[in-house]
């Protein structure tokens, strides 16, 4: 899995099994998210569903986006971190049709702590239950390491 951020618009790169998905966003008036998935001989299929909401909140200064089966249905799903005065953490759960559900759940604690000057967000199954849980790194003075553990 590779992620790729760039100066005011986001953009994901996600390797799996052979297929290559490439999500992004961009824009103050994005009301979507474009997805393309690459088939093996080197073609797109590009899907652009509407998801103003989420499309929206990756525009936001300091927004760093995450992959992960935050749900444990085999489907690459995003979620959104790091935006000043967020206390939730926003997740697009893959329809696995190009399409996402939004969900938007409370996390004050966690989401507050996305926001500290150097934190990175990384996903990975902590607690070995097949959902993709995030974590923060990198704030300078930090003694602990904050884990968003998913719920599904």
């Amino acid at each position: 899995m590779k992620i790729r951020r760039r100066l005011g618009a986001l953009s994901v790169v996600l390797a799996m099994a052979g297929v290559s998905l490439i999500a992004a966003s961009a824009g103050v008036s994005a009301q979507s998210g474009p997805l393309s998935s690459a088939a093996s001989d080197g073609s797109f299929t590009v899907t652009n569903s509407s998801s103003p909401s989420f499309a929206g909140w990756a525009q936001g200064v300091g927004a760093n986006v995450t992959s992960g089966d935050f749900n444990n249905d085999g489907r690459t799903d995003l979620a959104l971190t790091g935006v000043a005065g967020w206390t939730t953490i926003p997740v697009a759960l893959s329809n696995g049709d190009g399409s996402f559900t939004v969900t938007n759940s409370s996390s004050p604690s966690f989401a507050g702590w996305a926001q500290g000057v150097g934190a990175n967000v990384v996903s990975g199954d902590f607690n070995n239950d097949g959902r993709t849980d995030l974590a923060l790194t990198g704030v300078a003075g930090w003694t602990t390491i904050p884990v968003a553990l998913s719920n599904g």
